[in-house]
This record gives structure tokens, C-alpha cells and sequence, in this order.
């Protein structure tokens, strides 16, 4: 309701406006279908003034409303033009005359001029230039005529009304537009009296009010279009206000033809039954096929209502009667429908049913009315406000359920989607080229040239010996939270973790991460992450009190390679995981098996050193070129040691030109010259551990075979 509550605001003041009494004193009534009428065919301009004797004696006495013109006349079908007078004496007492004072009718039609005293008060008489039909029908609803009481005088004053409209079209059909066709509500009071009691501004706030609750269900059924009731429901609003509007004096008045006023009105009551069936369908029974009586009544009142606005006006009146008809049988329908959801306690079916019988019993009311009574009085704009306000609450307390369950289950997507990206990296999802998890198959895949970082804890399977589980996968995730921001940070991705290991990658697409400086391509900055990582590790923040030993420091061995690899998901339709296969990977696992037999906690390939394009930001060197396992080409390892502790990275750095040197001899097969260069580095820098593996190595090899040295070691790694 809280939807509501602006409208509600802005129409309080229209609604207490449309109740303030005048504070002088109202008069009584004077009721017109209570006085004496006589009626006379035709028309003559001496008539004006009040009818001969002679017509007085041969006219129609008319004691009781409603005057159908053509019903009382007894006049044969036809087509042509009729005219006829009718006449009434008013008596006005001298308290009236001293306010201005006024006549209102609830219906008159269809040609029609008034006169008071022998003058004309007003001319509603358009004939065309043949002078044999009506250029319009001044049909009018609720119509005031202010009176001039100059012309007035106490005591007996003469009204007469002069008709013309056409004949009944066919035996079947009354043209009840011809007339005064209501059995009441046509009065004689103080002009301001009849004006404040039958004022348009509150059909115009009601026709307000249908309009807006039509716009905006709507508009939820364009936001929404699941829930069709919303469809029905606005369209039903629209076509009631639609009603309302044409019963408003204003557009009488505005309009020449009013004809279409009333062709209006009847296409949008045809079409009230068949939304309003579509609407309760759709409400309670939304899973169910819709039945046929309703589809027959949709179909048979929408051709109806399409048929008010085609066929000459004279045949309406027969196609109304017709709408009657269907329109009874569909409101007892209605009454069977409501009954049976309410028997079967459906939700909110008793409200709904106890505001939807108001609704159907002042529409029976109007057919009934239409058809016998003729008092004009209608309830069903009124029986349908109490209704709407009712029904409005029910799709207010039903849409602010299913608000709250959407936002409910948005919050619980998002959760779930959010677990699934802990699982799956949105990255990995980027370079697939999908959008979300849905469109994700068993078998997609996709070519990507990227670099690859593989990051093991070193020693995990000892320390874990002399722990229990819960302190062993304590401590695992503390060293890979703390990994992964960086990661991130340099804008890769973890595409997974293998137990205590971290496989990673980076890419030169950043479409997926926009992490990272834009200045590095992917070597240069999965570089600097093994770098921060490395760093990490030695600090304080990595070091644990444990049950198996004291302030810990985890060592672990970082390999990175680039090069072309294939990034894919496989599996079943059941259960699919992501994957990256190729050289490169397998390459970059052998590359981080190695750093434990070099002493070297970060190693990349030569073709991760080749996309490096300044290499002079790091402290790199060749370290080997070695036959990696299932490889039959040479692969360059470099070490990176930026992280290492102060005085290594020192010593590491002052010998790395004579290690290069010295490396060169070794690669050239100057195997003694190069040991001597190796044990000369050893002295020197101590702390640098992949010196003692050269000087064993050399040594074996003079020792061994070496006349088909290609520089570089058979087999090597895991």
C-alpha cells in the first residue's frame, strides 16, 4: 500500500472538496417525473409557449418516467426523423425566485430544444442541409441548464421540450436514446445546489483513480511479464475509467457527435467482462488452461465491443441488449468462479471473493436497471471503487511478497554465484568467452597465450606429520590467503589449488582483470608476483608456533613458463570442473620441481626471459639448460632472486658476471676451467647454494664420458 500512499495524498483535498457544504440553506428538490407531462407528436413554433387546448385534449398524459418517445407515440420502425412536444406546468414558489435557479437531467436526447415560458432556455437541434437527419445527436448525461428567473414568475410557469430523433430501426429495437429514458433524478433547485450535488470532479477523481491503478500494473506486467493478471487487471482499469470519463458532463459539452460518446462507453463496458474473467483466470488459476466459457465470452463480447464502434448508431441499441444478455450470463459465471476458489481456500480468495460479489451484484444491478428500472441511479462505478480498493490491497500485499521473495532469492543467487566464482575464477569464464556459469558446457575450450606461475609449499608433508588436521589446514590456509591477493594484485588469477600448491595465470588480456600495472605484460608482472610471494614468505608474517616445531617459515618453489595453452572445462553433463593443459604447464610443474635441486626458490623459462623486455629491473640469471623430462629440446632456466635474504641476494649479485663466465666454460665443455671458476665462486659466496651442485657436477662429469656434450645434461626433474 505504501505504493499508494502519494496518490492517496494528492486526491484527500479533491475528495474533501467534493463533500464541503455550501453553508446557505438548500431548498427541497422540486422532482420533474413527479409533476403531470403531456405529449404530443410534432411541433409547431406556437407550441413553444405551452400547447393549444385542443392538443392538451388529444395528448398523452404522462404520470411516470421514463419518457421513451417512440415507445409511447407507438410509432411504426422506420428510418426517418420524428418530432414530438412535451409539456409541463411547474409551480415555483416566491422563496425560489430569489436564487438563481436551475434544471438537471441524467439523460436527454437525442435532438432537443427547451423552452420556459415561450422562450428558449437552450437549442440542441442540428439537422443537416436536407433538414431530414440529424448532423449530430446531442445525446447528454448528467446536464444542468441554468434558468433565467427574469423569465420566471410565481406560480405556474410553462416547460416545454421540443423532440426530435429518429424512428425505432427495426420491431425488435427501441431507440431509447430518444426521450427523457431514466425514471428519476430530473430536477427543479437553486442553480449552486444542483451543481454541488452533481458535480463532475469526483466521476473525474474516480476516473483518476482507475487510470492510475491501470498504468501501474501496467507497468509492472512491462517489468514483470510472468505474472499476466497484472495485464488484465491495468487493462480493466483503463477501460472502467474509460466509463466513468464518458458519463462527465465536460465531455458532452466538448464534443459535437456525442453518439461516439455513447459508442465509447459501450466497447469499454463489452470488454469490462472478458479482462475481468482473464484477470481472476490468471490470478487463481494461472497454471491451469483457461476455460472455454471464458474464451467463449472473450471472443464473443470483444467482437461485441469492436462491432459498438462499426455499425450504424441506430443498430446499437439491439447489440446492447444482446451485451446484457451475455454480460448476465458471464457475471453468474463469475459468481460460480469466485464461489469454487473460495470453497477451495485458495489464497487470498475470501477478501477477493466478498469485494468481487460487491462488484458483480452492482453490475447486475446496471444490466437490470439498463433493461427494467431506468432510474439512472449507477452503482457499478461505485461498487467497483469499493472493489478496486480491496483488490488493490490483495496485488499490493501480493507484490510486495513476491518482492521480497526475488529479493530473497537475488540475495541467494548472488551468494550462490559467488560461491561458484570460488570455485570457478570469473577470469577463467572471460577468456572461455562465457558470461555466467549457465552457459558453461563439458568441452569448451579455447587457444590463449599466457604465462603460467606454479607455487608448492616446500617441506608441507613433515610439518603436517607432527600436526593434527585441523592445524595442518589452518596453517595451509593462512599461507594461501596470504598468496593470493598478490596474485590478484598483478593481475592474475588462481585457476586452481592442487593440495598445497597454487596454479596461477596471467594474461595479457586484461578484459577479465584490470589489476596490475598496464605498463607489464603478463611475464613481466607474474614476475613481480613470485617476486612478492617470495618476499612474503620470509617475513614475519608467515611465521607459526606449532605443535611440531617453533616459528616456522615456509619454503616453497616457484617455476613460471609462457607460451601457448589450452583452457577448457571437461567432465560429464553431471560434474564439470575447469582446466588448463599443454606444454607450457607441464613445463612450468617440471620448472618448480626444480627449485629444490638448484636451491632456488624462483625459476622461469627462456621463454618467459624472452617477453621480459627489460630484464634489467629484476636480478636475473642463467642458472642451467637442461633436457626436462618427455622433452627432447633444451630448456633455459634462469633464477630470479630478488626476494633472497640481504647478504645472499649481495653475494649472488657481485659474482654474477664470473658466474656467467663460468657457466659459459661449463656449457662449451671446458669443464676444468670452469670447476676452477666454480670453487674460486664457492669461497666467495657461500650463501649461494647452487655453486656447490656445479662443482659436483663438473666433477662427475670429468670423471665420466663426455665426448657428445651438448651443454647441457641428459635428464633432469620430477
Amino acid at each position: 500500500m505504501y505504493y499508494y500512499r502519494p496518490l492517496v495524498l494528492l486526491l484527500f483535498p479533491v475528495l474533501l472538496a467534493c463533500n464541503t457544504t455550501e453553508p446557505s440553506r438548500d431548498l427541497p428538490i422540486v422532482p420533474l417525473e413527479n409533476q403531470t407531462w403531456h405529449l404530443v407528436s410534432g411541433f409547431k413554433p406556437e407550441y413553444a409557449s405551452g400547447l393549444p387546448a385542443s392538443e392538451l385534449r388529444n395528448s398523452i398524459e404522462i404520470q411516470k418516467f421514463p419518457v421513451q418517445i417512440n415507445h409511447l407515440l407507438k410509432l411504426e420502425p422506420g428510418s426517418g426523423l420524428t418530432e414530438a412536444t412535451l409539456q409541463s406546468t411547474l409551480e415555483i414558489p416566491e422563496e425560489y425566485l430569489k436564487r438563481p435557479l436551475g434544471l438537471h437531467f441524467p439523460w436527454i436526447g437525442e435532438g432537443w430544444a427547451l423552452y420556459v415560458n415561450g422562450h428558449k432556455i437552450q437549442d440542441q437541434i442540428y439537422l443537416d442541409e436536407n433538414g431530414k437527419d440529424l448532423k449530430y445527436r446531442r445525446i447528454f448525461r448528467h446536464l444542468t441548464i441554468p434558468l433565467n428567473n427574469a423569465l420566471l414568475h410565481k406560480g405556474s410557469n410553462t416547460l416545454v421540450i421540443h423532440f426530435v430523433g429518429y424512428r425505432n430501426p427495426t420491431p425488435w429495437e427501441e431507440n431509447s436514446n430518444h426521450g427523457l429514458i431514466f425514471s428519476g433524478g430530473y430536477e427543479l433547485a437553486p442553480l449552486n445546489q444542483i451543481e454541488r450535488e452533481h458535480t463532475d470532479t469526483l466521476r473525474i477523481v474516480v476516473a483518476t483513480v482507475y487510470l492510475f491503478f491501470g498504468l501501474y500494473h501496467l507497468v509492472i506486467f512491462s517489468r514483470r511479464r510472468t505474472d499476466r493478471y497484472n495485464l488484465f487487471f491495468g487493462l480493466f482499469c483503463f477501460f472502467l475509467a474509460m466509463d466513468s470519463v464518458t458519463g462527465t458532463l465536460q465531455l458532452h459539452i466538448s464534443i459535437d457527435e456525442t453518439a461516439w460518446i455513447n459508442r465509447v462507453k459501450y466497447l469499454s463496458q463489452a470488454l469490462l467482462i472478458p479482462l475481468f474473467m482473464s484477470f481472476l483466470q490468471n490470478y487463481f488459476n494461472r497454471e491451469e488452461e483457461t476455460p472455454f466459457l471464458v474464451r467463449m465470452y472473450s471472443w464473443s463480447l470483444g467482437i461485441l465491443g469492436a462491432a459498438f464502434l462499426i455499425v450504424p448508431f441506430n443498430y446499437t441499441e439491439l447489440m446492447l441488449r444482446g451485451f446484457h444478455l451475455i454480460a448476465g450470463t458471464a457475471l453468474v459465471y463469475s459468481i460460480y468462479f469466485i464461489g469454487r476458489i473460495i470453497w477451495m481456500r485458495k489464497r487470498d480468495s475470501l477478501l477477493f471473493g466478498f469485494s468481487i460479489i460487491i462488484l458483480i451484484f452492482s453490475g447486475l444491478w446496471g444490466v437490470l436497471d439498463s433493461e427494467m428500472f431506468h432510474t439512472g441511479v449507477h452503482l457499478l462505478p461505485y461498487g467497483f471503487l469499493f472493489c478496486i480498493l480491496s483488490l488493490v490491497f490483495i496485488l499490493a500485499n501480493r507484490f510486495l511478497t513476491v518482492h521480497n521473495e526475488s529479493e530473497r532469492l537475488n540475495l541467494e543467487l548472488t551468494e550462490q554465484k559467488n560461491a561458484f566464482h570460488r570455485f570457478v575464477p570469473t577470469q577463467f569464464l572471460n577468456h572461455l568467452g562465457r558470461s555466467s556459469a549457465v552457459e558453461v558446457m563439458a568441452g569448451d575450450s579455447v587457444l590463449r597465450e599466457m604465462t603460467v606461475l606454479f607455487c608448492d609449499i616446500r617441506s608441507f608433508t613433515t610439518l603436517s606429520e607432527g600436526s593434527g588436521p585441523q592445524e595442518t589446514f589452518s596453517l595451509l590456509n593462512e599461507h594461501l590467503q596470504q598468496m593470493e591477493p598478490i596474485i590478484y594484485r598483478q593481475g592474475g588469477f588462481v585457476d586452481k589449488y592442487v593440495g598445497d600448491a597454487i596454479l596461477s595465470l596471467f594474461s595479457d588480456d586484461r578484459s577479465g582483470n584490470g589489476n596490475g600495472s598496464k605498463d607489464y605484460n603478463s611475464a613481466q608482472r607474474a614476475v613481480m608476483a613470485a617476486i612478492e610471494m617470495a618476499a612474503l614468505a620470509r617475513s614475519a608474517e608467515m611465521q607459526r608456533t606449532t605443535g611440531a616445531r617453533d616459528n616456522f617459515l615456509p619454503g616453497f618453489g616457484i617455476g613460471i613458463n609462457s607460451g601457448n595453452l589450452v583452457l577448457g572445462t571437461v567432465g560429464s553433463p553431471s560434474r564439470i570442473d575447469t582446466t588448463v593443459i599443454g606444454d607450457t604447464v607441464n613445463t612450468c610443474s617440471r620448472l618448480e620441481s626444480l627449485t629444490t635441486h638448484y636451491g632456488c626458490p624462483i625459476l622461469i623459462s627462456g621463454q618467459t626471459m624472452a617477453r621480459i623486455p627489460n630484464p634489467e629491473l629484476f636480478h636475473i640469471r642463467m642458472v642451467d639448460e637442461v633436457y626436462l623430462r618427455g622433452k627432447k629440446q633444451k630448456t633455459a632456466i634462469y633464477e630470479v632472486f630478488d626476494a633472497d635474504p640481504p647478504e645472499q641476494l649481495l653475494q649472488k649479485n657481485r659474482s654474477l658476471v664470473r658466474f656467467d663466465q663460468a657457466l659459459s666454460l661449463y656449457r662449451e665443455g671446458k669443464f676444468q676451467e670452469s670447476l676452477e671458476l666454480f670453487q674460486k665462486l664457492k669461497e666467495k659466496a657461500p650463501l649461494d647454494q647452487i655453486l656447490p651442485l656445479y662443482v659436483e657436477r663438473i666433477k662427475g662429469l670429468l670423471a665420466g664420458e663426455t665426448q657428445n656434450w651438448e651443454g647441457a645434461v641428459q635428464v633432469i626433474g620430477s
